[in-house]
C-alpha cells in the first residue's frame, strides 16, 4: 500500500517537535544546602546521607527533581535561602529563622543537651547551674530560650561564650571540650549519639542534663514562591509514607524514631 507523502511529512513533523519539546524541557533541580549535621544531614561523599536528605529525596526525585546538596556552615545556608538563592535547608528550627517555609511535618525534635568530661560531677539543675560556665556553642545555630538568654547574658565575654562555626562545627566543639577550652558542650542529644562512637569518645564524655527545645525542618526560602508548592508536595508524600508505614523503616535505619 503506497502512504501519501502528506501523511510521512506530517507524522515525522509531530515526532521532531515532541522530540525538540522534550529536549527543550527544562531540568528540575532543587537546591538545598546544610551543615555537617548527622544523622540529620551528613556529608555529600558519605553513606548514608542522613534522615534529612533521604526524606528530601524519597519526595522529590520521583516528581522529577534533580537534588543539588551541598554543604556549607548553618550561618551561610540559612542566608542563602532566606536570600531565595536556594530553594531549602536541612535541618532548619523556627528559632534559626520564623520566616522560613515550614511544612507540616518536621525531621525529628531535637533538644538543648549538656555535655561535660567524663569525671566532671557538673550536672544542668536549672539555668542557675550555668553561671559562670564556659560553653561550646555553634555559630548562628537556633538554641532554646536557656541557652539564648545565657548567650544574650555574656555575649561580650569571650572567655565564656566560645564559638564554633564552619562545615565541621560538631567536631570542632567536641575538640574543645576535650582540650578544655570548655567546660560544657551544648548538642542535641542526637547528634552526639551518632559522634560520639564514630569518634571513639563515648568513654571520655558524659551526657549532664538538658532541656527539649523544638524540631528541625527541611524549610523552604520564603523569597521563592515555588516554596508554597514544594511544601505541599512534601507534606503530601510524607503522609503517604506514613500510611505505607514506609516512614518508619527509613528512621529506623538511623535508630530514630520518627517524630
Amino acid at each position: 500500500m503506497k502512504i501519501p507523502m502528506r501523511y510521512i511529512f506530517t507524522t515525522g513533523l509531530w515526532m521532531f517537535s515532541s522530540t525538540l519539546a522534550w529536549a527543550q524541557e527544562p531540568l528540575k533541580i532543587l537546591t538545598i544546602e546544610a551543615d555537617d549535621w548527622c544523622p540529620v544531614n551528613c556529608p555529600p561523599n558519605q553513606h548514608p546521607l542522613g534522615i534529612g536528605v533521604d526524606l528530601v529525596k524519597k519526595v522529590f526525585e520521583p516528581l522529577g527533581y534533580t537534588i543539588n546538596y551541598v554543604i556549607v556552615p548553618l550561618d551561610r545556608a540559612l542566608k542563602d535561602v532566606r536570600e531565595g538563592k536556594i530553594d531549602a535547608v536541612i535541618g532548619a528550627s523556627a528559632s534559626d529563622d520564623p520566616t522560613l517555609v515550614f511544612p507540616q511535618h518536621s525531621i525529628v525534635p531535637i533538644s538543648d543537651d549538656f555535655y561535660v568530661l567524663k569525671g566532671n560531677p557538673w550536672r544542668y539543675q536549672g539555668a542557675y547551674t550555668l553561671k559562670g560556665k564556659r560553653i561550646g556553642v555553634i555559630t548562628n545555630y537556633g538554641y532554646g530560650d536557656v541557652v539564648k538568654k545565657y548567650i544574650e547574658a555574656n555575649k561580650n565575654e569571650r572567655d565564656v561564650i566560645i564559638y564554633a562555626s564552619g562545615d565541621e562545627a560538631v567536631k570542632k566543639n567536641i575538640t574543645n571540650l576535650l582540650d578544655g577550652k570548655t567546660q560544657v558542650l551544648v548538642e542535641s542529644k542526637l547528634v552526639m549519639d551518632y559522634w560520639l562512637p564514630k569518634l571513639n569518645l563515648q568513654d571520655k564524655v558524659d551526657l549532664a542534663g538538658g532541656v527539649p527545645q523544638d524540631s528541625v525542618y527541611v524549610a523552604f526560602s520564603p523569597a521563592l514562591p515555588a516554596s508554597k508548592e514544594h511544601k505541599r508536595e512534601y507534606d503530601d508524600a510524607i503522609n503517604k509514607l506514613v500510611s505505607t508505614h514506609e516512614l518508619g523503616t527509613m528512621y529506623r535505619a538511623y535508630g530514630i524514631n520518627p517524630p
